[in-house]
């Protein structure tokens, strides 16, 4: 990973379907460099990162609906000058797909019609993405490909 401008790290420790995950972006790189000044894929590593995601109650209170916090293993950072955007990606193995549905349910819920940016300006787009698991990238980067519409 040490030749990939776009990988922030030079090397991971991943398993075979974050791997893929990441292969599927590989394949997507050439064509977001085509808008995007900046394409950088973050591993959210949990000893380096605190990035993590909570799911509030939908009527704006300060109730969590998931006490524990949810850290997407990775973060698809895109820049083109006028517009960030954020999207939280989760590879998922199918052993913890039912474990999980309430993480999965929370990336769902990210957009930027749910999302009120408290100190940030209107030129950063949030978004989750469903789970990536084995045999689903095209599915996903079909997805990606709209977000960014």
């Amino acid at each position: 990973m040490d030749k990939d401008d776009w990988f922030v790290y030079d090397q991971a420790i991943v398993d075979g379907l974050e791997k893929s995950l990441i292969e599927m972006i590989r394949g997507m790189v050439v064509e977001l460099k085509k808008e995007y000044k900046e394409v950088f894929l973050i591993r959210n590593e949990e000893t380096i990162n605190k990035l993590k995601l909570y799911d509030f109650d939908n009527d704006g209170s300060s109730y969590i609906a998931h006490y524990e916090g949810f850290m997407p293993d990775f973060l698809l950072y895109l820049d083109n000058g006028a517009v960030t955007y954020q999207l939280f990606i989760e590879p998922k193995g199918e052993q913890l797909l039912e474990r999980d549905s309430w993480k999965e349910k929370l990336l769902k819920k990210i957009n930027p019609e749910n999302i009120e940016l408290i100190g940030e300006n209107a030129d950063v787009r949030l978004y989750g993405v469903k789970f990536f698991r084995y045999g689903n990238g095209r599915e996903i980067e079909t997805e990606i490909t709209k977000l960014l519409k």
